[in-house]
């Protein structure tokens, strides 16, 4: 038997310490807020869905040591966007953290690496 991936129900979890400040900046940005809780905000970046959670509403005790540390570590999210001038702009002017200038990649794009506010690491290109 082969695996079947269905297209709608594919997310990734991450963790907020503050759900409010990190729904402020993905709005800041243009993106999808699709659900906003106290302790959730789901965030679509076109097809890239993540359900932001505190660490504190991890309903499983197995999953707990996910929530622990530097969010972030290791990972980069690749998102395409219509304008990379003016996404880089707008995550300048909200005060978010760019690591590189728009630059050409290794095949042929250009892109941009930020992070957000819980430390997870993006790449704008188009």
């Amino acid at each position: 038997n082969k695996f079947m991936f269905k297209k709608k129900t594919n997310f990734n979890v991450l963790y907020s310490h503050d759900i409010k400040s990190t729904a402020r900046f993905f709005q800041a940005i243009e993106a999808e807020i699709s659900d906003l809780e106290a302790d959730k905000v789901v965030v679509n970046l076109g097809d890239l869905e993540l359900h932001f959670v505190t660490p504190q509403s991890e309903p499983f005790q197995e999953y707990q040591f996910v929530a622990q540390g530097n969010f972030g570590g290791g990972n980069i999210f690749y998102v395409e966007v219509d304008n990379l001038e003016k996404t880089f702009n707008l995550i300048h002017e909200i005060g978010g953290r760019i690591y590189s200038q728009i630059q050409k990649n290794h095949w042929g794009c250009k892109e941009f690496l930020f992070q957000d506010l819980n430390g997870y690491n993006f790449v704008a290109y188009k």
